[in-house]
């Protein structure tokens, strides 16, 4: 997908849904939210027992009557619902607040660069259902170079390797696309990965 920076500056909120850990960069504020993209749901009342960290350490102890749940696979959201459900869960009402102070809140989110049409409006569908009105698609690579400060925008090959937790992605950009890109089935453990997990080149 083509990418402007202009784009991204016109946006308030960013949102990074991985397979692992979920994050949410407000504009003046920071990051707000860095947690693991886990959900633990009451199958009876269908009600929300925890979400993030404590939902994670839930897996493999829970009773029969709760489900622990990942709502977010190899960067795609496989359910919409229980990911807006988590997201809200996640940015608390203090940020939801906020969102609402903006009537017509811009909101770019992540998406694996090979995402199909499904994947980009799974993604779209789940961020407007917290309240974004406008939501742009940016793509991991391009995301990952953007926020390293490298020069996607110009005629200069970048290379950017994305390791996650399920899978690795790596492409080369230039003027502001992606010329090349694999997605590898290799990456750290959810445990291992790190806070900034993106290793990137750039050459002219």
């Amino acid at each position: 997908m083509t990418f402007k920076l202009d784009q991204l500056r016109r946006c308030s909120v960013a949102v990074d849904l991985g397979a692992s850990r979920t994050r949410v960069y407000l504009k003046q504020a920071g990051l707000v939210v860095d947690e693991p993209s886990v959900v633990a749901v009451n199958t009876f009342s269908g009600s929300l027992i925890a979400v993030g960290t404590k939902a994670e350490r839930m897996t493999g102890r829970t009773p029969e009557h709760i489900r622990v749940v990942r709502p977010v696979s190899n960067g795609t959201v496989m359910d919409i619902e229980m990911a807006r459900r988590m997201l809200r869960a996640l940015v608390g009402e203090k940020v939801r607040r906020a969102w609402r102070r903006r009537p017509s809140l811009r909101a770019a989110v992540c998406v694996p660069h090979d995402a199909g049409p499904l994947a980009c409006r799974a993604a779209v569908e789940t961020l407007t259902g917290v309240g974004a009105r406008w939501v742009e698609l940016v793509d991991s690579p391009t995301a990952a170079g953007v926020g390293c400060g490298l020069p996607v925008e110009q005629p200069e090959a970048t290379m950017i390797l994305v390791c996650g937790a399920t899978t690795t992605q790596v492409a080369v950009l230039a003027l502001g696309s992606i010329v090349s890109a694999e997605t590898v089935p290799m990456a750290a453990t959810p445990s291992t990965t790190p806070s900034c997990s993106t290793c990137a080149t750039s050459t002219n």
